[in-house]
């Protein structure tokens, strides 16, 4: 309800990207989705395309990495982590924090030198994801509570007006991937 709103404090992030190399749609198809015990978990879209991309297996994360590079000048990409059968995904990314992102890149850059013509098989579900979350909790377990209390709240550097706390921050997102690319947007607003 933005009838009684004194501030709104509103951020954006959007990003699209093409592809360099298109998942061709006709190879797109129906099959199971399993989870990390290997238990079907549904059906779902799966593209399919084979290229050469710079793809590595990590003994120290227990994964495999491959990059999808996105637009002709290859700047930006999707990193696709693969655990080994049996490994959670949150096990995988605990890894990964403390293996560190640059050596991820250095790897995948020498797979591209080692194995410059080998192909690789993609298989990337076709999905899309919305959520709204209540950030307000989750800003109150890092330390931020008296901005959201009106009998404490204090924001004299940015109005003069009495009163002034936050009563709500929610994020939405939306992120979609198919056969040309990848689009997500997040919009944070509080009030």
């Amino acid at each position: 309800d933005l009838e009684d709103a004194r501030l709104i404090m509103l951020s954006v992030l959007f990003f699209q990207g093409q592809w360099t190399i298109p998942f061709n749609r006709s190879f797109t198809t129906n099959v199971p989705f399993y989870d990390e015990n290997e238990q079907p978990i549904g059906m779902v879209e799966m593209m399919f395309q084979r290229g050469i991309f710079p793809f590595a297996g990590y003994k120290e994360l227990d994964a495999q990495i491959l990059e999808l590079p996105y637009g002709a000048n290859r700047r930006l990409s999707m990193l696709l982590i693969m655990p080994r059968k049996g490994v959670p995904l949150v096990e995988v990314i605990r890894k990964l924090v403390a293996y560190g992102i640059d050596r991820v890149f250095d790897e995948l850059d020498r797979s591209l030198v080692d194995f410059d013509d080998d192909e690789v098989e993609v298989h990337l579900p076709k999905f899309e994801f919305n959520s709204d979350y209540n950030l307000i909790p989750i800003l109150n377990q890092m330390g931020i509570r008296e901005a959201f209390d009106s009998g404490v709240a204090n924001f004299d550097k940015i109005s003069d007006l009495n009163a002034i706390y936050i009563s709500s921050v929610i994020q939405q997102t939306k992120i979609v991937v198919n056969e040309e690319g990848t689009m997500t947007a997040a919009v944070t607003t509080g009030v």
